[in-house]
């Protein structure tokens, strides 16, 4: 695996239908990464779209939802704080380049 994409969100199932729709349509090979979407207790139905896509996905999608919403849990404090235990090898902490 050499990417990991996290998404968080909170009631925005139109979007997060387009965003998934993307990522799988990218030409990256569907081994090399996983997408993470981070709910933060949506109360739209952000679940059910991302489980569409997790169908469509031969498991690259992973969904995790908050049980109550706040504006102070992001996405990778989420994980953090959940017990996600591959954590410190998924992500690297330096500064990605942009080109």
């Amino acid at each position: 695996m050499k990417l990991s994409v996290i998404i968080p969100t909170y009631n925005r199932s139109s979007l997060i239908d387009l965003t998934l729709e993307s990522f799988l349509d990218q030409s990256f090979p569907e081994e090399e990464f996983e997408i993470l979407v981070v709910d933060n207790a949506s109360q739209d139905d952000t679940r059910e779209i991302v489980k569409k896509w997790q169908d469509k996905s031969d498991g690259r999608i992973t969904f995790l939802r908050s049980s109550s919403s706040s504006a102070q849990i992001g996405a990778l404090s989420y994980l953090r704080t959940t017990g996600w235990t591959d954590f410190p090898e998924k992500f690297n902490h330096r500064k990605a380049r942009f080109h």
